[in-house]
């Protein structure tokens, strides 16, 4: 969440260590903002063939945008077949 431009970096850690303290997860503090990061992270998604949504990732986020859900779910699908095609898995 940390490389979004749209996220507050200090409150996404502020959280992330009260989870931590709470539920006894251990927590990395991030800001991938810095030094081109999401620039980076589009980049890496690429290298590794992982896939990259286009919305945060909740229900209100891809409404507020109108995103099509429906056709996020089969462009999904369609990598995730791809990429079980192309390394066995």
């Amino acid at each position: 969440m940390t490389v979004s431009p749209h996220k507050n970096s200090q409150v996404v850690n502020e959280v992330g260590r009260d989870i931590e303290d709470q539920y006894g997860y251990a927590y990395l503090p991030t800001d991938f903002k810095k030094n081109n990061g999401f620039l980076t992270s589009t980049k890496m998604t690429e290298a590794y063939h992982l896939y990259r949504q286009s919305y945060c990732g909740c229900i209100f986020g891809a409404l507020d945008q109108g995103l099509d859900l429906e056709k996020i779910r089969q462009d999904a699908e369609t990598f995730l077949a791809q990429q079980e095609s192309t390394t066995g898995r």
